[in-house]
């Protein structure tokens, strides 16, 4: 399928709108973006991802009615014009077809690769009066799918609100960063072979003057969209060796994990932001740990893993965070340049539950271990899931079950009280924190 002439397709819709017009009926614009289609090309190349969105476009073609338009309009975006429909409920019908047509994994070469889409909904005459008007709010109904990572949003107000919303979070980040108003918290990771503390992730909190707390699934993305992740990264790298400087020597030289994004991995700016740092602190390079996650890695794992082995040769420590939730390949998982990998949250909290879960967790530390890097478990809730990982031979933890992510002074008083062998409760002294993001990539 050809890529259509923006032109061209708004005069077709605006056609469309004529005729219904007529007939009293209305017309459904269905905005379906194809998401992480540039993973799948780092995972398995280019003709692997272009044969991929040829056979979406085929499942899309199938669900059509005779008089439905599908359109190419951008390198993985479609717009889907329903001609006729009776009200909203039919567009929605349409957009729960594509998510069960995504739902199917694809078979393509050999591989068996799975896509995800978003999609955004707008309808003549509830939502726009003019071709224009709709493609752009279904695009802002689109805009909020994404950021909401829901499959499908029907265009509202309160969809428009939220897009104000994250327009104002743009203009805000940089005055966040030059107002102190980003805070690092501190979650602890824990020897499973000692029961001791060994280092903490560092997570990244906004407290804004008027709004509170913004969390870090809304600040981070828009962040790294609009480029201040790497100044946040620099203030991340920073605030993190300066303040693990202050932290006590009970439990020797902790380390202290921080994200990266895969374009801030790429940055020169890094290595020598990593230097400075650690020479104004006085910081061992063993006592720094950058997490990356697996998908980050393999959108270019050549150039990726070429970095990561020179910071691993200046001593920082890598870890691979998310680890089984990407699409890597055996041969990328082998040749990962790495010291540790940190299992995801969603495998090990229901693990208990769920066989598949524990038998993933299982494979995946016997297979970490085969390499010899060592295995952080994430979302350790409960003992039960503990002795789990004991068994198993897991080498570190983290999670509610030892603490939630603190602020540097909590944490400190945290470090001073704890005691090997007994778990933190989320009522102790610290107060009720809620970990709002384990993943802020900065």
């Amino acid at each position: 399928m050809r890529k259509t002439d923006r032109h061209v397709f708004l005069r077709d819709l605006s056609k469309a709108i004529s005729r219904c017009q007529g007939e009293e009926k209305a017309v459904g614009l269905l905005v379906v973006q194809v998401e992480q289609l540039d993973k799948v090309e780092g995972a398995f190349g280019y003709a692997i991802s272009h044969k991929l969105l040829g056979e979406f476009c085929i499942r899309l073609e199938s669900i059509l009615r005779n008089d439905d338009r599908l359109i190419l309009v951008g390198d993985r975006k479609f717009c889907l014009i329903l001609n006729g429909i009776m009200n909203e409920g039919h567009a929605v019908l349409a957009a729960s077809k594509i998510e069960r047509l995504t739902n199917e994994p694809f078979a393509i070469d050999g591989h068996s690769v799975k896509l995800e889409a978003s999609i955004g909904i707008a309808v003549f005459p509830d939502h726009a009066s003019n071709a224009e008007d709709l493609v752009r709010r279904g695009e802002l109904a689109l805009t909020a799918a994404e950021e909401a990572d829901t499959p499908y949003e029907i265009y509202s107000d309160g969809s428009t609100m939220r897009m104000a919303s994250l327009w104002f979070i743009e203009s805000e980040l940089g005055r966040a960063l030059d107002q102190t108003e980003l805070e690092l918290y501190y979650q602890p990771k824990i020897s499973l072979q000692t029961g001791n503390p060994c280092g903490a992730e560092a997570l990244m909190r906004w407290n804004h003057p008027t709004r509170g707390l913004v969390l870090p699934d809304v600040f981070i993305p828009v962040a790294d969209r609009t480029g201040n992740l790497e100044p946040m990264t620099w203030y991340a790298i920073n605030t993190a060796l300066r303040q693990q400087s202050e932290w006590p020597d009970l439990w020797g030289k902790l380390t202290v994990a921080v994200n990266l994004s895969a374009n801030v991995l790429k940055s020169e700016q890094l290595a020598i932001t990593i230097r400075d740092a650690a020479k104004i602190w006085g910081s061992e390079p063993e006592q720094l740990i950058l997490e990356i996650t697996e998908d980050a890695l393999i959108t270019d794992p050549e150039e990726s893993f070429s970095i990561l082995r020179q910071l691993q040769s200046e001593g920082i420590g890598i870890a691979i965070d998310d680890f089984g939730t990407g699409y890597s390949s055996m041969s990328h998982f082998r040749d990962m340049p790495a010291d540790e990998l940190k299992i995801d949250k969603s495998f090990v909290l229901n693990m208990l539950d769920d066989e598949r879960d524990r038998q993933i967790v299982s494979t995946a530390i016997d297979l970490v271990h085969t390499l010899d890097f060592s295995v952080v478990a994430e979302g350790v809730e409960n003992k039960a899931i503990l002795n789990e990982l004991i068994d198993m031979k897991c080498d570190m933890a983290q999670g509610f079950l030892y603490a939630p992510a603190l602020p540097q002074l909590e944490f400190i008083e945290w470090l001073n009280q704890y005691q090997p062998g007994e778990s933190a409760q989320q009522d102790s002294v610290h107060g009720e924190v809620v970990d709002v993001a384990t993943e802020t990539n900065g």
